[in-house]
């Protein structure tokens, strides 16, 4: 009996054991799949902490130089629109330290500074330098271009950032444009005489901006005169020059019109191309979404400032009549014989052009294709 009995205890003692071991086991795979499983979360949750703690893009400063206050028209309507529009669409991973009034240099020092990378922008006036600009500048000062800046704009943007003015005029300079615009179409502002007609221009010392315009100006039977448009109102005081061939808006944020007594409309002189750069080498620096917003940006403030530039243009011919200027309008048949005198003008810098080998027909040609009706 005692044996059956001993026997029985051993037997579920050792099933008692077996329990045991098997509930031990089952808690300890439970334990270790817990461990697994919140170990993937830690490192899900770490792996997800780092995607979103990645450092922010590096600010990007660039220097940038101007002639003009940043008040005047110009970069009022363009640059600072320009430059206020690539800081958000970039979250202002760009911003811009700007030099303006010629701080940096003047308008005949532009196209260097901006070619050795003295500035990272600036505004480079184009006529100024055609002979190392000279399909942009010549194109862009034949008459019969364009009627505003409305029209112009999209077509000097469209011609400029494209081949081959693009790597002819800008990129051999090491330059790009980004903001290059079409300017008003010229007036007559003279300080001595009234002009009425083509035969009382001839033989008047007329202020020119060079290049093309030099032909243009003596296709009129004038005398073209180099001088800075930020030297102007002096030479206008004091009669170095009988007048010049400007527009309204720019003739006022000059107060050239403080230094003329008369004002002749329609003379159908273009006012020629202008504009922001970018120095290249550092253009290639930037990373692409900051060159997209660049030239979204571009397009964006070259449309304003051709609708504010044509409605400013209006508004200081209208505050030049009643400031006191006589202004005269040419009549049509008048209007004709002022083209018809600068016919030659477009034909020899064609011609000009050839003979150094540049497509200068093409050019201007495709200038006028872009210029909507």
């Amino acid at each position: 009996m005692n044996k059956r009995v001993n026997g029985y205890k051993r037997f579920w003692g050792i099933v008692l054991m077996i329990c045991l071991t098997v509930s031990l086991t089952a808690c300890g795979g439970s334990k270790t799949q817990e461990t697994t499983s919140t170990g993937s979360q830690q490192e899900s949750a770490s792996a997800s902490a780092a995607a979103t703690s990645e450092p922010a893009p590096e600010t990007i400063k660039l220097k940038v130089a101007d002639i003009y206050p940043s008040t005047h028209y110009v970069p009022a309507n363009s640059l600072m629109v320009w430059t206020a529009r690539v800081s958000e669409l970039t979250d202002n991973q760009v911003q811009f330290d700007i030099y303006p009034s010629q701080q940096m240099g003047s308008s005949a020092d532009m196209l260097d500074i901006m070619s050795k990378g003295i500035a990272d922008i600036g505004y480079v006036p184009f006529p100024y330098f055609s002979s190392r600009m000279p399909l942009i500048t010549g194109a862009g000062a034949i008459s019969g271009t364009w009627s505003n800046c409305s029209t112009g704009n999209p077509a000097v943007w469209a011609v400029a950032t494209s081949s081959p003015v693009l790597e002819n005029d800008f990129l051999s300079n090491d330059i790009r444009p980004i903001l290059p615009f079409a300017n008003q179409t010229f007036q007559l502002l003279t300080n001595k005489k009234l002009v009425t007609s083509l035969d009382e221009i001839k033989g008047l010392k007329i202020r020119s901006s060079g290049g093309v315009m030099d032909k243009i100006i003596a296709s009129l039977g004038a005398i073209p005169v180099q001088i800075p448009v930020t030297e102007l109102y002096e030479a206008m005081a004091r009669g170095t020059v009988d007048g010049t061939l400007i527009s309204c808006i720019a003739a006022d944020s000059n107060k050239i019109n403080e230094a003329s007594k008369y004002v002749t409309t329609g003379v159908n002189v273009s006012g020629g191309v202008f504009g922001y750069v970018i120095n290249e080498d550092v253009w290639q620096t930037l990373p692409q979404n900051v060159q997209e917003a660049m030239n979204q940006a571009s397009t964006e403030a070259l449309t304003q400032l051709g609708e504010t530039m044509d409605s400013l243009e209006q508004e200081a011919l209208e505050a030049f009549k009643n400031g006191g200027l006589e202004v005269h309008e040419l009549s049509q048949d008048e209007q004709k014989k002022w083209i018809l005198a600068q016919a030659n003008v477009e034909a020899d810098w064609i011609s000009d052009m050839d003979g150094k080998g540049l497509p200068g027909a093409q050019v201007l040609q495709s200038l006028r294709d872009h210029i909507e009706p």
